[in-house]
């Protein structure tokens, strides 16, 4: 029984660095910025870049409302309110990006987003009410210790007062409330599509045929993937990524996946930003240790030279130690990794922020290489 407490409290209530909190409120602030300006959807083209201040389609408003029942007390949505609605939401939302007053502003974001969850069942979307639950999960968290101007406040009281500024060391609680959630969301979404639909792929041709596939990359996605294999496709993400993202051998692999299925959601349907939420929410399996990751860099070497001006511009979670040392350019990873080359440029990419994408790619097609052909040790 003792075993079994000790390993509970290590899930739930080790000391733990809280940058990846930091990170994970700053893209989610950044999605509900771009929710609210209406820069979203990849199947509209060009046309997602159109910013519109402030933004908002889903909200219905007019005599006829249907209220969650016991909550018609809620004071109606007009358009006057939602004009209102609107701009608080937008603030709020540059507030939480930001990083300022952060437990105030999640507290605020929440009470508005659920208001309108509530006020009208026509005001009911499915990433509306994820939103919900992960700025729930940041007002009770301490998201504003890294990468807010929180953070840099508190460094300027610190230092006013000759203090020292320590690193907030945490209970992991918090990063495990959204790792639990997230995959709790996958699992019932994976089991809510085990129906003969999915199975067959008629899913596909009937939202087609509703009008809910669009945009100019429709046909060519449907062309080159079949109805079965993209059902199937989906089932087999989601249902990875309810389990996947635990394990450290696994997580790139599923972030790649998880990655690859909602930006084809995203270039066929209207879901506003909710791909970008959950891809955003990836990173609360991050580990963005300081400096447990060395880079050497060669200052007269142009390609290694510009990789170390590279990471000093992007790496804001601080992962990677840059030395200055001549010859080729050379990682070493905390597992005792060397790595040099195309190999190291891969992990790089794969440790900053918004590089981490495109080093999914890189580590995925490294991967595979090595299985076939592994690369020789650097001494």
């Amino acid at each position: 029984m003792s075993r079994l407490r000790a390993a509970w409290d290590r899930l739930w209530f080790a000391p733990a660095p809280t940058e990846t909190l930091g990170l994970v409120r700053l893209f989610v602030g950044l999605t509900l910025v771009l929710k609210f300006t209406g820069v979203w959807g990849i199947y509209r083209g060009w046309g997602a870049l159109n910013l519109r201040l402030p933004f908002h389609d889903g909200l219905q408003h007019g005599r006829f409302r249907l209220p969650v029942p016991g909550f018609d007390w809620l004071p109606p949505m007009t358009a006057a309110s939602q004009r209102l609605w609107d701009g608080l939401a937008l603030a709020l939302a540059v507030l939480l990006t930001l990083g300022l007053g952060t437990r105030a502003v999640s507290v605020g974001l929440a009470l508005l987003l659920l208001y309108a969850l509530l006020e009208s069942q026509f005001n009911y979307l499915h990433h509306v009410n994820v939103y919900v639950w992960v700025i729930c999960i940041f007002a009770l968290s301490p998201m504003g210790d890294h990468y807010s101007l929180d953070a840099v406040l508190r460094r300027l009281w610190a230092r006013a007062r000759g203090l020292r500024p320590v690193r907030p060391i945490r209970p992991i609680l918090y990063q495990r409330m959204l790792q639990v959630f997230l995959s709790v969301l996958y699992l019932t979404t994976t089991i809510g599509k085990l129906t003969p639909d999915w199975f067959d792929g008629s899913i596909f041709g009937a939202l087609a045929n509703g009008g809910f596939l669009k945009g100019p990359f429709k046909a060519t996605l449907l062309g080159l993937f079949p109805p079965m294999f993209m059902a199937w496709w989906t089932l087999f993400a989601e249902s990875l990524l309810a389990v996947g993202l635990w394990h450290p051998k696994s997580r790139r692999v599923t972030a790649w996946c998880g990655v690859a299925l909602h930006l084809g959601i995203d270039a066929m349907m209207n879901v506003t930003t909710f791909s970008y939420l959950m891809i955003s929410l990836y990173l609360s399996f991050a580990s963005p240790a300081t400096g447990q990751t060395s880079l050497s860099v060669d200052p007269g070497q142009p390609l290694s030279r510009g990789l170390g001006l590279l990471v000093r511009a992007l790496d804001w979670t601080q992962r990677i130690r840059l030395v200055s040392a001549p010859g080729p350019m050379r990682l070493h990873s905390p597992e005792g990794e060397v790595l040099g080359g195309v190999h190291a440029l891969g992990r790089v990419l794969g440790l900053l922020p918004l590089t981490f994408m495109a080093g999914l790619w890189v580590d995925l097609g490294l991967g595979l290489l090595r299985r076939l052909r592994p690369p020789a040790p650097i001494g």
